[in-house]
């Protein structure tokens, strides 16, 4: 995604959802890549935000703004970039809120069930 369209993508993921239309990973994806990309560190923190259902889309204040249904997870490659431009860019209060976002915790135990239905 080039800067000059990272504005008409926006529009395009806002109408997504007050359609009714359900972004998945790689609409979420590519839409923190071209903020990344153009420079734009606060607007994909508020994409991954979304994501994760912590806020509404960027540049919606309204509470009636459109929500995804379920959280979606960011591809880890559009993750790393944001961190990477956060990190170089010295915005550490915004690294430490994706890290906090992005480390989830291991289940506490995990029973494996092989094909014959025995556990391992």
């Amino acid at each position: 995604m080039q800067n000059g369209q990272v504005d008409r993508s926006h529009g395009v993921f806002i109408k997504m959802l007050q359609g009714g239309v359900e972004p998945d990973a790689a609409i979420y994806g590519a839409m923190v890549r071209g903020c990344v990309n153009a420079g734009w560190t606060a607007e994909a923190m508020s994409f991954v935000r979304n994501a994760c259902l912590k806020n509404p889309p960027p540049g919606c204040k309204s509470l009636e703004a459109p929500w995804p249904s379920r959280p979606v997870i960011v591809p880890p490659d559009a993750l790393a970039m944001l961190m990477g431009m956060l990190s170089r860019k010295r915005q550490d209060d915004l690294a430490t809120e994706l890290e906090a976002i992005i480390v989830v915790p291991a289940p506490r135990s995990v029973t494996r069930v092989s094909a014959m239905g025995v556990a391992k």
